[in-house]
């Protein structure tokens, strides 16, 4: 490996400034550059990241009934043997279904803001027979499972901790985990940004009412 690898590449889009730009222009251009950079070297880097030994894990070599070790399966195309398997915490259906739910949330809000706006969409915009299912690739869903990894860390550390000094439970128990949670949001949004460490959810209005069937009224007018 050269010194040349770990040159920054030279990108066409938002150049640095230049000895003749101006000098308003210097610092919002130098950076866009330095931010497109690094994006790009982050994505570069999570993408690769699949290959690392720590989201790998060998494959269990079966044994026949004379306890002979059988071959590892081949790949259907490429035939290769595979040996390794993913080592992941947070698989890519899982990934789907969390964002799947968080859209249809942010679809209901947006359906009511419509409604109340009147601007469409008063069904909201998301199809109930085909609902938005964001895509993530290989890179970012790493880069989101070590952010969960980190925090569920955190926040178990924080119940340890809690636990010990109480002095009262041998385990930690789920109303520690509740207690440990609530400090470490806290924390983060303390260390973060000014924002609260809880942020109250808006739930749109419900517009459907159920209506009570025949027999429990029928029901009632007998007793």
């Amino acid at each position: 490996m050269t010194d040349d690898d770990h040159k920054a590449p030279t990108l066409l889009s938002y150049p640095p400034a230049k000895g003749g730009t101006m000098a308003l222009d210097r610092s919002r251009l130098n950076f866009l550059n330095a931010t497109n950079l690094n994006r790009q070297a982050t994505t570069i880097l999570w993408s690769e990241a699949n290959k690392s030994p720590l989201y790998l894990q060998k494959r269990k070599q079966g044994e026949d009934d004379k306890g002979n070790k059988l071959p590892y399966p081949r790949h259907p195309i490429s035939g290769k043997e595979m040996k390794w398997r993913a080592n992941r915490a947070l698989s890519g259906h899982t990934l789907k279904t969390m964002a799947s739910g968080a859209a249809a949330t942010i679809g209901a809000q947006l359906a009511n803001d419509c409604a109340t706006l009147r601007t469409g969409h008063a069904k909201g915009p998301e199809d109930p027979k085909y609902p938005l299912l964001p895509s993530f690739t290989a890179g970012g869903s790493m880069a989101i499972e070590a952010a969960y990894i980190a925090y569920m860390q955190e926040l178990f550390h924080t119940a340890v901790v809690m636990k010990d000094m109480v002095g009262k439970h041998k385990k930690v128990t789920a109303k520690g985990c509740q207690i440990a949670a609530e400090i470490v949001n806290r924390n983060i949004a303390a260390g973060t940004s000014f924002v609260p460490s809880l942020l109250a959810f808006r739930k749109p209005p419900k517009t459907i009412k159920k209506k009570r069937g025949n027999a429990k009224k029928a029901a009632v007018v007998a007793n």
